[in-house]
């Protein structure tokens, strides 16, 4: 049995309530990340609060997130806190009470129901606020965290919780009906940001009904929904955009669907502006066909009219070469669509500084007129000498490769613009 000393139980919890008192309550000011991180544990610790009061921790909450609503950043700091607080009180103390957990090593915990559970014996407002932290998880945490939300709300489902059934079927509730539903004569929309799927039906192929899905979507991630999400489209036309190695999805296809309607261009670059977030990707992509949101919209537009190429370039900044290989393919695409000359070479440039490989080999030739060797050697004169040795690589498969072509150039003029380039890889330069 657990000694608690109950003169410090009792001064901590006197400092507890001044803190609610005088800092959350008399004051309207930001209150620090760390005191956050102590009170969302300490609401939650069965050894100072034997009763939980889970009206008042929620309330808590809501009051800590109002107060430090205006800084996005330590918003999120904040919440955090209480979401790693509530995950550990559900998961050490709630799920332990009905579940026998079981954990491998390496694997994730399975959870067994124990036999003879009253389901009218749970707590109902301990179940309120597990399924609170189960949506809380979903919704507000990295996308990898997702599935252990979702595992919550099953379990919880499996405790009786109608809640939580309810919210796999319709999604959290978190957001307003009119913005999860959508329906007129021409389509159908239905999101729900527990599995982040957004359901649409197509009944009438026209711009004017993919213009009203793209808004739509941009409704929805503008309230905060998953930028991980997923389309799963029902619709009479099956566009794919022209590139090699793009999962075949419902998503990839909504979006070379409305990449057919040139008017709706300027709605597709700002979804995709929007859309656009680094360790984001579709949810219905993965492994080498992973891609980040926005991808479709940003490659059809790109090979479209060179009047997208800073949305390519922006998009290249943001993407994560480690973990998405989709642009090698577009790279190549772009350079077959466009060619190579000091307009499109910049951009150009920067897709292949993302492309960890590719079949650029042919293409290496477009690169070498006096002209595109100039452009390129000021593209690389700010790079560090590992920076110009991966564009090297990409283009000539390397240092050695382009120091042979460089003795076999003919031209004087060009043979400087070759040995230039090959400067810009010293380390001591």
């Amino acid at each position: 049995m657990d000694y608690v000393n109950e003169i410090k139980r009792a001064e901590l919890l006197g400092r507890i309530d001044h803190y609610i008192l005088n800092k959350l309550e008399a004051k309207d000011f930001p209150t620090d990340p760390l005191e956050t991180f102590f009170i969302s544990n300490h609401l939650v610790d069965s050894g100072l609060f034997p009763t939980m009061d889970v009206k008042e921790i929620l309330r808590i909450y809501d009051r800590v997130m109002v107060l430090n609503k205006k800084n996005k950043d330590k918003l999120y700091e904040h919440r955090a806190k209480f979401i790693h607080a509530f995950r550990d009180w559900t998961q050490t103390e709630f799920l332990p009470l009905y579940f026998d957990c079981t954990k491998e090593k390496w694997g994730l915990p399975t959870y067994t129901k124990k036999d003879g559970i009253d389901l009218a014996g749970i707590d109902p407002l301990q179940m309120e606020l597990a399924l609170h932290t189960a949506i809380m998880i979903i919704k507000y945490e990295p996308n990898y965290s997702r599935n252990t939300g979702i595992e919550m709300l099953e379990l919880l489902k499996e405790l009786g919780s109608a809640k939580a059934e309810r919210a796999m079927k319709d999604g959290s509730g978190t957001f307003d009906p009119a913005d999860v539903g959508y329906k007129d004569e021409r389509l159908e929309c239905r999101a729900n940001d527990i599995f982040s799927t957004i359901t649409i039906h197509i009944k009438d192929e026209c711009a004017d009904s993919y213009a009203r899905v793209i808004d739509f979507i941009c409704n929805l991630l503008n309230k905060g929904f998953s930028k991980s999400y997923q389309i799963k489209l029902k619709s009479k036309s099956k566009q794919l955009l022209p590139i090699p190695g793009l999962d075949k999805s419902q998503t990839h296809r909504f979006f070379a669907n409305a990449l057919q309607y040139s008017e709706l261009f300027p709605k597709l670059e700002a979804y995709a502006r929007l859309a656009m977030a680094e360790h984001e990707w579709y949810d219905d992509t993965e492994g080498e066909k992973n891609c980040m949101p926005g991808t479709y919209a940003v490659f059809g537009l790109g090979l479209t009219d060179t009047q997208y190429f800073p949305l390519v370039e922006t998009y290249m900044n943001l993407i994560d070469q480690e973990h998405q290989y989709v642009q090698q393919s577009f790279t190549l695409a772009l350079i077959q669509h466009y060619g190579i000359d000091p307009t499109t070479l910049p951009t150009i440039a920067a897709c292949l500084m993302m492309c960890n490989e590719g079949k650029f080999a042919k293409e290496r030739a477009r690169f070498e007129s006096a002209q595109n060797l100039q452009v390129l050697l000021s593209y690389m004169e700010p790079f560090d000498s590992y920076e110009a040795e991966h564009l090297v690589y990409l283009i000539w498969g390397g240092k050695k490769n382009l120091e042979s072509r460089a003795r076999k150039e003919k031209c004087e003029d060009e043979q400087h613009l070759f040995k230039a380039i090959l400067a810009l890889m010293d380390e001591n330069k």
